[in-house]
């Protein structure tokens, strides 16, 4: 919760919503996607997402913003995306929706 301090203004003006924090400037489609993505990455669906739309790792990763091996260890399960501005782009590129995790 250490995380919380870097904002400013009161703690409880924040609240963790599908393992970040938010301040309320979400839709709730944009939570349900972002609570989506984050279990697709969580289960190793990202690359099967990834490969079923025929893209290649590079083609997501310049997307999205991050570097091929980033995706590549997201894939892999070996880190966890964190941004939620990164992870609502990665579940738009892929075709992520709140039912499809």
């Amino acid at each position: 919760m250490g995380d919380v301090m870097a904002f400013a203004g009161r703690r409880d003006d924040y609240r963790w919503v599908a393992g970040d924090l938010y301040d309320g400037a979400m839709s709730p489609d944009e939570l349900r996607r972002l609570g989506a993505a984050r279990a697709a990455a969580a289960n190793g669906e990202l690359r099967k997402q990834r490969e079923s739309r025929h893209l290649l790792i590079q083609e997501v990763a310049d997307n999205i913003g991050v570097s091929p091996l980033t995706l590549s260890r997201w894939e892999k399960g070996a880190t966890t995306p964190r941004n939620s501005a990164v992870l609502l782009r990665l579940a738009e590129v892929l075709g992520i929706t709140a039912g499809a995790a």
